[in-house]
This record gives structure tokens, C-alpha cells and sequence, in this order.
């Protein structure tokens, strides 16, 4: 599966999760997470638990333009950069993500 299949994927799911609530969520309270994906993975995306691991991905995600991760395979990299993605484009637009 490429990280472009789970990010549709996940989408399809959120888009599925955020039209099933009361109300569902506008952009406006999508923006309270703007500084927060963990949050967003744990209450919008219904993510059980972030790892510490994880956790510390996601605020290097926020805080700087460029990552690069070096782990083992089947760590769920993929997984996360798929859901990072969403909460990018959600919670932070608009902005290109993937771009050069």
C-alpha cells in the first residue's frame, strides 16, 4: 500500500467520521487542533493511542518544513505520514503537501 492509497483511504474515513457527527465538524473547529495532531489523531481521526514515538514525529512535523525518519519496516511510518497528512490539510490549509 503507498502512502497515497492510506491517505485516501484515511480520508474516505474521516470524511465518513466528521458527516456521522452531531453537526459534524466545520473548519473552524477543525482549526482548534491546528498545533495539536496527536489530539486530532485521538479524538477526529479516532486513534486509540499515540506512541511517545509518534508523538514526537508529529511535533516535528509541525514545527519544521522538512522531515526525514530512519526506522525499521512495518513501524507504521506509512500509517502516520498518511494521517499527518490529513491533519495538515485539515487543520493547517491551505497548504501543498508534498510539494518541492
Amino acid at each position: 500500500m503507498t502512502i497515497l492509497t492510506d491517505i485516501k483511504r484515511v480520508r474516505e474515513q474521516l470524511d465518513q467520521l466528521v458527516a456521522s457527527r452531531r453537526g459534524g465538524l466545520s473548519f473552524e473547529q477543525l482549526r482548534a487542533y491546528e498545533d495539536e495532531p496527536a489530539r486530532f489523531f485521538e479524538e477526529v481521526l479516532g486513534v486509540d493511542y499515540v506512541w511517545d514515538k509518534q508523538a514526537d514525529l508529529l511535533k516535528t512535523i509541525r514545527d519544521q518544513g522538512r522531515v526525514g525518519v530512519v526506522s525499521g519496516n512495518g513501524l507504521g511510518k506509512t500509517w502516520l505520514l498518511a494521517r499527518a497528512a490529513l491533519w495538515f490539510l485539515y487543520c493547517r490549509g491551505p497548504c501543498l503537501v508534498g510539494g518541492e
